[in-house]
């Protein structure tokens, strides 16, 4: 299996004979870099027909139908809206919430299967680190750093510990006593490996 290559420090090969070889140790990878030899990756794997209409295509369907499932599928659900049913089923509202435990039960299926092969979550590519791609990664490191930090600028203004949410913190710090703890154990631990 090909040694893919990582945002650290290390030096790791780059996959499928790129010119590069080794990375040297000074500088790590950009996700830039990453998205370059995933596509270069992508752009040499060999095209499958696509189940539908046959035309060539890198994933399970080519756009062209992809399109039309998502325009078909998009009007079935407003359809459905409009007339006050269940947009998965057409069944009376109340099967809503049983539907969308439904759907939510097979996309959480489908992305712990994709994980346990080694793929990524949300696209299901093959060089995943972390459990996306370099794609996803970028698209979700940004959101999530968002989500952090409005969730400590809200815990901060509530006057809760900026790690737990739950006590108030102690005088003149940002954190409850247990968190503080917490962290120094987990410093002191790193440090002794």
């Amino acid at each position: 299996m090909p040694v893919r290559p990582v945002a650290t420090s290390f030096a790791v090969l780059i996959a499928r004979g790129s010119d590069r070889g080794f990375i040297d140790l000074i500088r790590p990878i950009t996700f830039e870099e990453q998205l370059e030899e995933q596509r270069l990756i992508r752009d040499a794997e060999e095209p499958q027909p696509c189940p539908v209409c046959g035309r060539p295509s890198l994933v399970h369907r080519c756009d062209a139908c992809l399109e039309k499932h998502r325009e078909r599928t998009n009007l079935a659900r407003s359809r459905r809206r409009d007339a006050g049913l269940c947009i998965f089923c057409g069944k009376p509202e109340p099967c809503e919430k049983g539907c969308i435990k439904k759907t939510g039960d097979r996309v959480k299926n489908i992305r712990a299967e994709r994980r346990s092969l080694g793929l990524c979550e949300s696209c299901g590519a093959p060089d995943a680190i972390g459990g996306y791609c370099a794609l996803h990664r970028s698209i979700r490191l940004p959101k999530a750093r968002e989500r952090e930090a409005r969730r400590r600028d809200f815990r901060r203004r509530s006057g809760l510990c900026l790690a737990c949410g739950m006590a108030e913190p102690e005088a003149g710090g940002s954190r409850c006593k247990e968190c503080r703890q917490r962290i120094r154990w987990r410093k002191r631990s790193r440090r002794s490996v």
